[in-house]
Formats: structure tokens, C-alpha cells, sequence
């Protein structure tokens, strides 16, 4: 389990020949357009940055309950740390 102040990350070994990735965003982030804004901010940065992270692992990001005050560009800067801390596992 790898965390930064808004995000989480679940991570277990894959039987993919690539990384999978898994959003979950709970009730208490916010409404539907709040939760499924997060999932898109979440997997068009992942789609970007896919490279960073070698290996076959199944990653799971979880949404703290704040993270839907902050602003994209927080987000970004909140997940380059979050995959910072992933890709030295």
C-alpha cells in the first residue's frame, strides 16, 4: 500500500504480461460528476505516464475524501507522487 494526502494505491503482483490499473472513488468524494471527473483525471494521467511504471502489476488507486477539491493541476502533482513511490517498489 503506497499513499500521498489525497490518494492511495493497492498494489499486487499481476499475471498480465502489463500493468493493469484499477480508480475507485467512493460516495464520500463527492456526487456522481465529481466521482466520475476523478476517474477521468486519474486514467488520462495514467494514460500518459503508463511508461513510468515497469513490471506486470495490478494497481488499484483509491480516492481519498478530499481529493475532489483540488484543482487538475493538484490532482497531477498529487499523482506524479503517488507514481513516484510506486514505480521504487
Amino acid at each position: 500500500m503506497v499513499q500521498t494526502r489525497y490518494f492511495m494505491a493497492a498494489i499486487l503482483d499481476g499475471e498480465a504480461q502489463n500493468n493493469r490499473i484499477g480508480i475507485t472513488v467512493s460516495k464520500k468524494v463527492g456526487n456522481a460528476v465529481k466521482r466520475n471527473k476523478m476517474k477521468r483525471l486519474v486514467r488520462e494521467y495514467y494514460r500518459h505516464r503508463r511508461e513510468t511504471v515497469v513490471g506486470n502489476r495490478d494497481i488499484n488507486i483509491i480516492a481519498r475524501k478530499y481529493a475532489s477539491y483540488l484543482s487538475n493541476a493538484q490532482v497531477i502533482d498529487e499523482l506524479d507522487k503517488l507514481f513516484k513511490k510506486i514505480s521504487k517498489i
